[in-house]
């Protein structure tokens, strides 16, 4: 139940995110929507070191893994710049990239060697092995990487193809923001009643896959009420999924692991985001041009609106196997009922 709190939370961060990003475009400037984190997160940080209670281990702290850390930033880091270089700046063939790419895996190797050797790894290898931990890992890095085809791309579609403007682009999202809230809520309950959770992550990605494959097809002949159908569809769907795994790996693992399970999970999980914005969007950038996505959205030619919305296509047609993949996943998900529920 909870969970379900945090994500309905989340939901709608997800979608005031967007809608505050246009109206800092509309009414001030592109800058803002990165100056406006400093006070918050100043508020967030404010917020925790008050509010957040903070119990005794009641056993020593191992020396924190720097080294690991480092590793992790490093590898992490350099194939992110080549998801996001590939394709744009760089060819991918380009010694660049390669470069980068080749960065990217002897840095995880010896992440993965020091990982084996530390006594308090930053990332915990044996910890994946556990079924449940290794599976939403993987689950959660696909599904937040589906879902960023719908956060990043959503609002420039709907300003091309109907004529909305940052603003309004960013008020259309409500209705994912809706699904998300009311699934998650009715899982979040049920699981606390039943004891019973994978039947919802399974639905939960069958829907968000079925939900991209229909907007790949309606961005050929677009509305917004279609597009508001396909979204809240997606929103019902991922709402069942984020939070009902976090859960199932919070049942799995013994309790003095849970504070290592739940930060393995998610880094997989904003790692997914990130992976997933760079490399759909060297799908989206692959089939716009430069001067199609630097233009302005409101002053584009028949053929260069047409451009965008073929782009935008393919980036659905590409995240609907995402979140298949997703699901294939999930469903050798072993369930463990819930200890307590009631």
């Amino acid at each position: 139940r909870y969970q379900g709190y945090i994500a309905a939370t989340f939901a709608i961060a997800t979608v005031a995110g967007p809608l505050l990003g246009g109206l800092l475009v509309d009414q001030a400037s592109w800058r803002w929507v990165f100056y406006v984190n400093l006070p918050l997160g100043l508020l967030a940080l404010i917020g925790l070191s008050l509010r957040l209670p903070t119990p005794a281990l009641g056993r020593p702290r191992p020396a924190l893994d720097l080294l690991g850390a480092g590793l992790l930033a490093g590898a992490t880091g350099t194939l992110i710049l080549a998801c996001i270089w590939g394709g744009q700046r760089y060819a991918w063939s380009s010694p660049v990239i390669l470069g980068l790419l080749a960065g990217a895996l002897v840095l995880a190797s010896a992440l993965v060697a020091r990982e084996r050797r530390a006594a308090d790894p930053i990332l915990p290898l044996v910890l994946l092995r556990n079924r449940a931990v290794g599976i939403a890992s993987a689950a959660l890095f696909l599904t937040t990487a589906a879902l960023f085809s719908i956060n990043v791309f959503v609002p420039l579609f709907l300003q091309t193809t109907t004529g909305a403007s940052a603003t309004q682009a960013g008020l259309l999202l409500v209705p994912m923001m809706i699904g998300i809230t009311i699934s998650t809520t009715f899982a979040g309950r049920r699981i606390a009643r039943t004891g019973r959770y994978k039947q919802y992550p399974v639905a939960g990605l069958a829907l968000m896959t079925a939900s991209l494959a229909l907007l790949a097809i309606v961005v050929s002949d677009p509305s917004q009420v279609t597009i508001a159908i396909g979204l809240v569809s997606f929103g019902l769907g991922f709402g069942m999924v984020g939070q009902v795994l976090t859960v199932a790996v919070q049942n799995a693992v013994d309790r003095r692991q849970l504070g290592v399970a739940m930060g393995t999970t998610t880094f997989f999980r904003a790692l997914g985001g990130a992976i997933g914005a760079a490399a759909l969007g060297a799908v989206f950038a692959a089939r716009a041009s430069s001067s199609t996505v630097i233009g302005s959205v409101h002053a584009l030619r028949p053929a260069a609106r047409a451009e965008i919305i073929n782009a935008v296509q393919h980036v659905f047609l590409i995240a609907a196997p995402i979140a298949a993949l997703a699901l294939v996943l999930v469903l050798f998900l072993k369930e463990v009922p819930l200890a307590e529920h009631g």
